[in-house]
């Protein structure tokens, strides 16, 4: 436990910014679902509008420092192709498979 007064505010601190990280990644997470449903039922405009959402949230949470930016962009980046397949009316990428007899680790 904190002992100085500056320990124990930084303590404080900590576990409020914890807190809103926790319901803020909540929620980005639960569109990303929301998202990932929409394109497995073939839904073209839901899965354009819950891009924009989950774009959105990525860059805030970038902004926020929850995210590094590469991440983001990566996410971003996987989403958009799967959506972009959808609205041309390409079946969704599927990773690439490995040989037979090999495992992913």
């Amino acid at each position: 436990m904190p002992i100085t007064p500056s320990a124990k505010k930084r303590m404080r601190q900590d576990e409020k910014r914890r807190m809103r990280n926790l319901s803020f990644k909540s929620k980005l997470r639960t569109h990303h679902r929301k998202l990932s449903r929409a394109i497995s039922d073939q839904r073209k405009e839901d899965s354009q509008n819950l891009l924009r959402t989950v774009a959105s949230l990525y860059d805030k949470g970038v902004k926020k420092g929850i995210y590094r930016a590469q991440t983001a962009a990566r996410q971003k980046s996987r989403l958009a192709q799967k959506v972009n397949a959808l609205a041309a009316g390409a079946p969704p990428a599927q990773p690439p498979s490995l040989p037979s007899g090999e495992q992913a680790v």
